[in-house]
């Protein structure tokens, strides 16, 4: 999959959702792989029918995933993101990159 910074924003939630991918809330409900959904996301589960399955994207950027110079500063304006949600949203990435590593 190719796929510029600002397409990170989301962590790709959008596209593993179509690989077997899930985000699930507190009652265990399938959220919706969007951004907005990350504060409600406690767990990540990952049912995939193809167990040689091999994911590989590339990007057209060099800057890291997160902090002051990641996608979520650097792009995330594009994408609609206001300026004072900025450290919320890279906050949330986090959390989400932590649930995903689950």
């Amino acid at each position: 999959m190719g796929a510029g910074g600002s397409a990170f924003n989301d962590l790709g939630v959008g596209a593993l959702s179509q690989l077997g991918f899930k985000m699930l809330d507190a009652n265990d409900q399938v959220l919706e792989p969007l951004l907005k959904n990350f504060e409600c996301v406690e767990k990540c589960e990952w049912k995939n029918e193809n167990d040689d399955l091999e994911v590989v994207f590339a990007c057209d950027v060099r800057n890291p995933l997160l902090g002051v110079n990641g996608s979520t500063y650097i792009f995330g304006p594009q994408k609609g993101v206001q300026v004072e949600d900025l450290a919320k949203v890279d906050e949330q990435m986090q959390k989400m990159i932590r649930l995903m590593k689950d």
